[in-house]
């Protein structure tokens, strides 16, 4: 186990892991690590990344749980509380636990990566993604995010490359991860591309948003993973969805941030309820029929499409009056 250690800056230049810095070829890394760190004075230049782990090299697998790791000093140049990768991370499994830092408080991604079978919860970035920042290439499989957050965008991932998110042998689930300045139950922040692909009987649910400009969301384009649906429990705007294969939406409801299933009962305490909004500036079916679907109890959801082009057939089912 990695317990306590930290490497320190104190004349200006970048610092790097402060448990483990890698820069050859690790077959398998175990185990825990909690609290550890990177110090970095706030007055003096250089980045610092990777709260325990730094990588640009190759590393099989990790399977770990990380705990309360940190990376300290100005907020724009504190990358991955727990782990900040450069190089390649074939597979990343464990738990990650109150990790903090400036982009990306447990992972920040400028390389390529796999996640599989993971939690994340209650990570904190003071700047952007509060478990994730990902600029170039990470996939996602059978994971949870909850009640991560961050200051600005993306309470849970902010994604500036290729984000794919996959659902094969069990659920991904975000719920209850927020950002503070948009006041917002926020899941991811996307200015890249994100790729949504759910298995037969599984499902991706978001309880939080999923915004941002100019991109694209692809459901349903792997075709070795299909069968399974997307449910979106809060707001989806500005970007242009394409359905691919059998893709599948689901505009459901969120009950702070909860994701609920299409027909779940509403819980009698709960007061604030947001429903399903789809606001995409272009959408273009090649499913073989692709399905929206906001039959979920409520009148109040909708649907905004800006350019429409069917390949296919596609179905979208509302709640009537």
């Amino acid at each position: 186990d990695f317990i306590g250690n930290y490497a320190e800056n104190t004349e200006g230049t970048d610092i790097y892991g402060g448990a483990i810095y890698n820069r050859g070829t690790i077959t398998s890394i175990t185990g825990s690590f909690t609290d550890n760190e990177l110090k970095r004075d706030t007055y003096v230049s250089g980045n610092a990344y990777g709260g325990a782990i730094y990588n640009t090299g190759t590393i099989t697998s990790i399977d770990a749980d990380f705990t309360g790791n940190s990376v300290e000093g100005a907020v724009n140049v504190r990358h991955g509380g727990a782990i900040s990768n450069a190089g390649t991370i074939n597979s990343v499994s464990g738990t990650f636990t109150n990790n903090i830092a400036g982009a990306g408080g447990a992972i920040y991604n400028e390389s390529a990566m796999t996640v599989r079978n993971a939690l994340f919860d209650g990570n904190f970035a003071c700047n952007f993604g509060g478990a994730i920042f990902n600029t170039n290439n990470l996939s996602i499989y059978d994971s949870v995010f909850t009640d991560n957050s961050s200051y600005n965008l993306g309470g849970a991932i902010r994604n500036s490359g290729v984000l794919n998110i996959f659902a094969q042998n069990a659920d991904t689930v975000f719920s209850s991860n927020s950002a503070t300045i948009q006041s917002v139950y926020s899941d991811i922040n996307n200015v890249g591309t994100l790729n949504l692909n759910a298995g037969l009987g599984r499902e991706i649910l978001f309880g939080g948003t999923v915004t941002g400009t100019n991109v694209v969301i692809n459901v349903g384009n792997d075709t070795s993973i299909a069968g399974g649906r997307v449910v979106f429990g809060n707001e989806v705007s500005g970007n242009t969805i394409n359905l691919k294969n059998n893709g599948a939406i689901l505009l459901s409801k969120s009950v702070n941030g909860v994701a609920l299933g299409q027909y779940d009962e509403i819980p009698q305490d709960v007061t604030s309820i947001a429903y399903g909004s789809l606001n995409v500036v272009g959408l273009t079916n090649d499913a073989n029929n692709g399905f929206i679907d906001a039959r979920n109890n409520n009148t109040g959801d909708t649907i905004n499409l800006g350019a429409v082009t069917l390949n296919s057939d596609l179905n979208i089912g509302v709640d009537a009056n």
